[in-house]
């Protein structure tokens, strides 16, 4: 005759192994953020902190990795009182697991902020980087995130009412997880439409590049910075889209959207610190250094000795420095600069290194 402990584990739930599954695939993926985090803030903390633009990208950070590391506290706990209730350790009453339990849904629509502050970076960086004729396209992107923020707050709201009201059944009023699905569909078309934008400014970009040159392989250290934003970008709405789409994908218990959804929230956090260790480097996403901004036209990269031609970005008819929310954007004008720029060194027979030429745009350094 088998004893009760045995029961009980013979009672263990495909639920409860599907939860401690889930828990070690976002412990893993916490582990990989906290790695990039910690690589992060040494950065900024090596540029300096005077200035405002690395302030704020500090502050980011450490509140998304407050949110985070706060929901992967909740999901151990969590997965440890789930197991321990259906084991039936007697020192663990159904009303402590119930009191532990009730707080997932509210610790899920808290986690939202993440995806919502990530939107508000994508923005930020795309205003900074985008031509002054994409911008207005950007305020499409604001909108959405307004909304964005707008459900979750309505979420948060639905799932406190119950906890408030201590009767659990009255957050059943709408669809679980209705709000929340929209949430996640305004975020992924904010995020979408703002990469957008400057993938549109990375191609025109490149293909003015091109147009001037006569080289088959042509680069330059403002094109590597847009292509590094354009592709993090498109990797973090295809995670968003993912998470998206793995709602309505029904499961014994749940969706694969609960499952994937905890892995996104980190993935989310990632963003910014991400993009702070490919494109930030050492100075901030302002260049103020300089009154002029200015890049290096790259000739032959496959060659050992590759050309170099320097390419000015500053025009007369345009302000040295346009300044948008507190980041201080030298040159905001690259398209036109860039074509005259190129078309008179086309007809330049020999290279010169021009005086004015510097790497304010390595993508190793800043935006």
């Amino acid at each position: 005759m088998s004893s009760p402990a045995e029961d009980a584990l013979g009672d263990v739930s495909p639920r409860v192994i599907q939860f401690v599954f889930d828990l070690v695939a976002q412990t893993f993926v916490f582990g990989l953020y906290t790695l990039l985090l910690c690589l992060a803030i040494r950065m900024l903390l090596r540029a300096g902190l005077k200035v405002r633009p690395n302030g704020v990208k500090l502050f980011l950070i450490l509140f998304m990795c407050l949110l985070s590391a706060g929901y992967w506290t909740y999901t151990v706990v969590y997965a440890a009182h789930l197991l321990r209730a259906h084991l039936n350790v007697a020192t663990l009453s159904l009303s402590d697991h119930d009191g532990i339990t009730q707080w997932l849904p509210l610790a899920n629509a808290i986690a939202m902020l993440n995806f919502a502050l990530t939107d508000g970076v994508i923005i930020w960086i795309a205003w900074a980087l985008c031509h002054r004729q994409l911008r207005k396209y950007l305020w499409i992107s604001i909108g959405l995130l307004a909304m964005t923020v707008a459900a979750v707050v309505v979420t948060i709201s639905f799932r406190m009412v119950p906890l408030l009201l201590k009767d659990p059944s009255k957050g059943n009023a709408l669809h679980p997880g209705l709000v929340q699905s929209l949430s996640r569909g305004l975020s992924l078309t904010s995020s979408l439409s703002a990469t957008v934008v400057v993938a549109i400014t990375a191609w025109q970009h490149r293909q003015i590049v091109r147009r001037g040159s006569k080289h088959e392989e042509t680069t330059t250290q403002s094109g590597l910075v847009l292509n590094a934003v354009t592709n993090i970008g498109l990797l973090y709405c295809f995670s968003t889209l993912v998470a998206l789409v793995f709602t309505f994908i029904p499961l014994p218990h749940g969706t694969l959207g609960d499952l994937y959804y905890p892995l996104s929230v980190h993935i989310a956090s990632a963003y910014l610190p991400t993009v702070i260790l490919l494109v930030d480097g050492e100075r901030p996403w302002s260049s103020s250094e300089t009154n002029t901004f200015s890049d290096t036209v790259i000739y032959g990269r496959s060659s050992p000795n590759p050309t170099m031609y320097p390419v000015q970005f500053g025009s007369a008819d345009a302000s040295p420095t346009t300044t948008v929310g507190g980041i201080t954007v030298t040159g905001p004008d690259i398209i036109h600069p860039l074509r005259k720029t190129l078309s008179a060194m086309s007809r330049m027979s020999t290279p010169k290194q021009s005086r004015f030429s510097d790497t304010s745009l390595d993508p190793r350094r800043n935006l």
